[in-house]
């Protein structure tokens, strides 16, 4: 065998005793859990903070996460999982705080704060060899694969419920303009005025399952048609039509909010109820006068 075969091939055996020592890390002990960033059980967690720059609140009432701050809305159930899941990330290395310092680890100025009741996690910089983040939780420094960094840098409006009807409600009737659906106590639906052409079961089916794509601030002083929910917990819901098309913008004036629904889903939601009135419609002010077309969109943050 030459010298440079030999050479490769010591360079060969290297790189896969490497390779095994990775994989298999000897002397590390075996069969112990995993350790995640907090152990704790999340169904009892009532009260979360999310604090950068500023701060979102969420409060859990009555089995139902609500937002509470910078604004008031329910809170989407799926968002608030995500965010108490981060509690389940595995630790892969963890080290004292004690003997270490804030700045090397961006603790000084860190990321997010998350508060889960009275735990806390601090959720500084990343590695910059492994980009993995470092979360300060008690007085443990931990390294962890960062899958929910976006979470925390998310805007409040991303965590606002995105249905229309919460999934624990029922319509009890629908009034759109020139059309109103009601319930009967017989099962039935009553439609007035009569419309042989709709098919007014699909219709309350439509609004009882529609979701937003995108919910953002809007102007609650914006009027325009009004869309009205009589729920079956006895509490009316109303929208303000801010556009018809090309997708359907509807504003809830008491939470300050406007939801974008898909083409397809505006169609449905309005059923032949605006077939007479095509083209983009929008709100206008209250004081009737003419919109000026520089003023900002009430889908503006």
């Amino acid at each position: 065998m030459s010298p440079r075969s030999a050479r490769n091939l010591v360079l060969l055996i290297l790189i896969v005793a490497l390779a095994l020592v990775a994989h298999f890390r000897p002397g590390k002990p075996k069969g112990l859990p995993a350790v995640t960033l907090l152990d704790i059980e999340t169904s009892g967690i009532d009260r979360i903070e999310l604090l950068r720059p500023d701060a979102i609140l969420f409060q859990r009432k009555a089995g139902t996460w609500l937002l509470t701050a910078p604004l008031e809305a329910p809170a989407n159930p799926l968002r608030i999982e995500q965010l108490l899941d981060i509690t389940k990330t595995k630790s892969e290395a963890q080290y004292p705080m004690k003997d270490l310092k804030l700045a090397p680890f961006g603790l000084d100025k860190p990321l997010a704060i998350l508060k889960l009741n009275d735990q806390v996690m601090t959720f500084g910089g990343t590695d910059p060899l492994s980009f993995r983040r470092y979360v300060v939780v008690g007085d443990t420094l931990h390294l962890v694969s960062d899958g929910f960094s976006h979470h925390l840098t998310a805007q409040a409006t991303d965590y606002v419920q995105k249905k229309l009807v919460a999934d624990e409600l029922s319509i009890k009737s629908l009034t759109l303009p020139g059309l109103k659906i009601e319930k009967t106590t017989d099962g039935g639906l009553l439609v007035t005025p009569p419309r042989s052409s709709l098919d007014a079961k699909d219709l309350l089916s439509a609004w009882q399952s529609a979701r937003a794509i995108e919910v953002q601030r809007g102007d609650p002083k914006m009027m325009g048609e009004t869309i009205r929910l009589e729920l079956s917990n006895g509490a009316p819901t109303e929208f303000v039509i801010v556009q018809k098309s090309p997708e359907l913008v509807l504003l809830r004036k008491d939470l300050g909010l406007t939801f974008l629904m898909t083409p397809e889903t505006s169609k449905e939601l309005l059923g032949d109820s605006s077939s007479s009135k095509e083209g983009r419609e929008e709100a206008v002010d209250t004081d009737n006068n003419a919109r000026d077309p520089s003023a900002e969109s009430p889908l503006d943050d």
